[in-house]
C-alpha cells in the first residue's frame, strides 16, 4: 500500500522514509491486506467448511482477538468469547463497543447490554499449568509413569525427574524483549556504517 501511495502521489522518497513518515497515521500497521489468517478466523472458516453453524457457540482463543477477528467474530453468530491473555494493543474494544462488552460475565450484565457479545478472561487451568500438572511426558523427554501392573505407580523421590515450569510471559513481554534486544543490536552498529 507505501508504494502505491508513492506512485499515486508521485513522490521520490524511499520506502522507508516515507514508512516512517506515515507510521503516526497508522496506514502501515493495516493488516486486513495481508494473507495472514488468525486463528479466530480459522475456526469460522474451519466450522464453514464442515457445515458446522457458529450461531451462538462460544469461542475460546489463546488471546483477546484483534478488531478484525472481532467483526468476524460478530457476524459469525459466536455468544460468548473466552480469552486467556489480554492483547491490550486490540482495537476491537474501541471499534466494537456497541457490540461487545469486556471482562464484565453475562450474569453481571445490566438489560441494556445482554444483547452484547461478552468477551471473558479465562478462569481455570490454562496451557501454561496444563503442562505442569497432566502431561504423560516432560519437557525434558523423561516419560511419567502413573500406574505399573494395573496399579498407581509409587513415586520414588531419589528417581525423581525435576519438572521445570514453562516460562510465565505474555505476547506483550516477547514483544518488549524482542524490542529491547534489536535496540541493543541498532545501538551497537551505529557508528560501524
Amino acid at each position: 500500500m507505501v508504494h502505491e501511495v508513492l506512485r499515486a502521489l508521485g513522490h521520490s522518497g524511499t520506502y522507508d522514509e516515507v514508512a516512517e513518515s506515515l507510521r503516526p497515521t497508522g496506514l502501515v500497521d493495516i493488516t486486513e491486506y495481508g494473507r495472514a489468517v488468525h486463528a479466530e478466523m480459522d475456526a469460522l472458516l474451519s466450522c464453514a467448511r464442515g457445515g458446522r453453524s457458529t450461531r451462538g457457540t462460544t469461542l475460546y482463543t489463546t488471546t483477546f482477538p484483534c478488531h478484525n477477528c472481532c467483526r468476524h467474530i460478530l457476524a459469525s453468530g459466536v455468544k460468548k468469547v473466552v480469552y486467556i491473555e489480554p492483547y491490550p494493543k486490540s482495537k476491537a474494544s474501541d471499534l466494537h463497543d456497541d457490540a461487545i462488552t469486556i471482562d464484565q460475565p453475562e450474569d453481571d450484565q445490566p438489560e441494556e447490554v445482554s444483547r452484547k457479545v461478552p468477551f471473558v478472561p479465562f478462569i481455570g487451568v490454562g496451557p501454561r499449568r496444563y503442562f505442569d500438572l497432566f502431561p504423560l511426558r516432560l519437557s525434558t523427554g523423561y516419560e511419567l509413569t502413573r500406574k505399573a501392573a494395573g496399579e498407581l505407580a509409587t513415586w520414588n523421590r531419589s528417581k525423581a525427574s525435576i519438572r521445570l515450569q514453562m516460562q510465565p510471559t505474555t505476547s506483550l513481554d516477547r514483544e518488549q524483549l524482542a524490542l529491547d534486544n534489536l535496540t541493543r543490536v541498532l545501538s551497537k552498529n551505529e557508528g560501524r556504517d
